[in-house]
């Protein structure tokens, strides 16, 4: 009987421990929280012609356009979704080229300025440049009838034409190094000699007003 009455003890003694675990509310152990990364605000802005940022399907001038912003408008991006240092993601989960953006809000000085339309052969123009060239800087120069050292001759003569007249200034081991010569620039800026090496690289010029 006293045997009995222990081992009665025992098993409600376990019944109650059991109980008592199963009562107790379980602790979820927290995840990993993802969170979508900062945002900032940044403005269109122009550069001569081009008075518009293009958004594209993918980091590349070649995509499709998905969207057209006019300048002065904003653009939400995130801060850290930057692809090969020149395009933002947007979040509207579009692409867009840094060279038409900025941090500081340009509205009162396009309110001041009446932005130029442009036909639809000049645009049909800057798409075959992109194609062409696939810079976003150095169609936009183009389109502003600009050179840089550096321009190829193809770049050259697609922002001021061909040149008037040429000649060969140096032979070298690698290659004819030329002069171009204008006798008057588009909008009438005045002549210009250039320099280009052996590469077709434009290594220097000189405008003459």
């Amino acid at each position: 009987m006293k045997y009995r009455m222990i081992s009665s003890m025992f098993s409600a003694a376990a019944l109650v421990l059991v109980v008592g675990v199963l009562a107790v509310p379980k602790t979820t152990k927290a995840g990993p929280v993802f969170q979508d990364p900062p945002t900032r605000t940044m403005y269109v802005v122009g550069h001569g012609p081009v008075q518009v940022l293009r958004l594209y399907d993918q980091p590349d001038p070649l995509g499709k356009t998905q969207k057209v912003v006019p300048v002065g408008m904003p653009v939400e991006v995130y801060t850290d979704q930057l692809y090969n240092k020149y395009w933002y993601k947007t979040t509207e989960e579009f692409y867009a080229h840094q060279y038409y953006l900025t941090e500081i809000d340009p509205s009162l000085a396009v309110a001041e300025e009446a932005v130029e339309e442009r036909s639809p052969e000049e645009r049909q123009r800057e798409d075959e440049l992109l194609a062409k060239y696939m810079d976003i800087e150095i169609v936009s120069m183009i389109l502003r009838k600009e050179i840089r050292v550096g321009f190829t001759q193809d770049q050259v003569r697609d922002s001021w034409g061909e040149p008037d007249s040429w000649h060969v200034s140096k032979t070298t081991a690698m290659g004819d190094e030329v002069m171009w010569e204008y006798d008057a620039l588009p909008g009438k800026r005045g002549a210009a000699r250039l320099s280009f090496d052996y590469r077709k690289k434009l290594v220097n010029y000189v405008v003459e007003k």
